[in-house]
């Protein structure tokens, strides 16, 4: 009776241990899911107030000297894929729009035809464009911007391609509310 009471005991005892083990188990786990879950809560609510954060960024406008800036560069990104751009599709319409960037000079320069007359195998096509701006004074009527980008030139009927690093000083001049394109001075070439 003795061994068996013993037994049961035993057992008894191992069963109360492996039913608090199984307590203690079950309450972490239910800590760790609530703690996941307020995570996961804060990190969606973070997220939110990033993205309202950014949009309402975007609809801040830049300040006045920003502004100039962008137009600076922006003029000198279209100078370089007007100027630099060869290929017959399209030639009339990048020579209408260079006109309202562009000095008589350069544009009888870079667009002395009305007609492309490099056939029609021959192309070429800025790349990877840089812009770096040599001053930002504001109320100034003449900037310095310097382009480097590669040049891309394709005659499908040689079936070639060559590249070529160009880094150039753009001069432009304000004209009225716009930025005209005066001078362009070539300060490094490079075949690739």
């Amino acid at each position: 009776m003795k061994d068996k009471r013993r037994s049961l005991f035993i057992v008894f005892v191992i069963l109360v241990v492996g039913v608090t083990a199984f307590n203690i188990y079950l309450s972490k786990k239910s800590m760790s899911d609530g703690k996941e879950k307020q995570l996961k809560l804060s990190n969606e609510l973070l997220t939110k107030q990033n993205e309202d954060l950014k949009k309402r960024l975007d609809k801040v406008l830049p300040s006045a000297q920003e502004q100039q800036r962008r137009a600076y560069l922006s003029t000198a990104e279209t100078f370089i894929q007007l100027s630099f751009h060869r290929e017959k599709e399209g030639y009339s319409e990048r020579k209408e729009k260079a006109k309202t960037i562009m000095s008589e000079k350069l544009l009888q320069q870079f667009y002395p035809t009305d007609k492309y007359e490099l056939g029609d195998t021959y192309k070429t096509k800025p790349i990877e464009m840089k812009f770096y701006l040599q001053e930002n004074e504001p109320d100034k009527e003449e900037v310095n911007v310097l382009a480097e980008f590669i040049n891309v030139t394709t005659d499908s009927t040689q079936n070639r391609e060559e590249k070529v690093n160009n880094v150039l000083r753009i001069i432009m001049k304000k004209d009225k509310e716009t930025w005209r394109v005066t001078s362009v001075e070539e300060l490094n070439m490079k075949v690739l």
